[in-house]
């Protein structure tokens, strides 16, 4: 896939968030966030609004004009060979917003919940905690994760402020697949709502609670 087409993509993906009212803002890079380094993969990212993502970051110290998508929840569109890549990915860099996550489902409630929206997904999406622009071999799928233990198991693994937690689908094509991406978009929305930090979700504190019983 070349840029343009990516780029083309992108328009008419961005189109149908109005229909699902996603209000994720849209930035372009050539740098994909899912490996340390410049990695020259065209891609379009899609995050809180600039308001929202200058105030987390100001809280984890840092006080920069120009965002860092690598300190957020990004939702990436990219280019794969022939393919394309609609991936939410969790960076270790993003620690404030993995400490919410794993602060939020210390919680059984939410633990259930997030449970639930991973097996909302269709059972091809790609989960893990891989870093880099290629699908990692150990990935499991979403249809392996409805097996309430396995995804408790896999949960138990993860490392706040070490892994990346990713959650997509892998095409490997790109033609007349706007209203598909845009339906797995919405998904990845939804899990993208319920790991963000904001003060409306705010579990930082069941998480440093948890640290001090641990």
């Amino acid at each position: 896939m070349d840029t343009e087409t990516l780029l083309s993509l992108h328009q008419s993906l961005y189109s149908c968030f109005r229909k699902y009212n996603i209000t994720l803002q849209a930035v372009t890079s050539d740098e994909s966030i899912t490996i340390s380094g410049r990695n020259r993969v065209k891609m379009v990212g899609y995050l809180r609004p600039s308001t929202e993502a200058q105030a987390v970051e100001m809280m984890m110290g840092r006080n920069k004009p120009k965002l860092e998508l690598r300190h957020h929840p990004v939702i990436e569109l990219r280019k794969q060979q022939e393919g394309v890549v609609l991936e939410l990915v969790l960076p270790p860099q993003a620690w404030w917003d993995q400490q919410n996550l794993l602060g939020k489902i210390s919680l059984e409630r939410h633990y259930h919940e997030f449970y639930q929206l991973i097996g909302q997904l269709p059972p091809h999406f790609k989960i893990g905690f891989w870093e880099g622009t290629h699908l990692d071999e150990a990935h499991l799928t979403a249809g392996q994760l409805l097996h309430p233990q396995l995804f408790k198991q896999w949960l138990a693994t993860f490392n706040c402020g070490q892994d990346w937690l990713r959650i997509g689908v892998w095409y490997d094509h790109h033609h007349q697949i706007t209203e598909e991406l845009a339906r797995h978009a919405q998904q990845l929305e939804r899990i993208y709502h319920f790991i963000a930090w904001k003060s409306a979700n705010d579990f930082r504190t069941f998480y440093n609670r948890a640290l001090r019983y641990a």
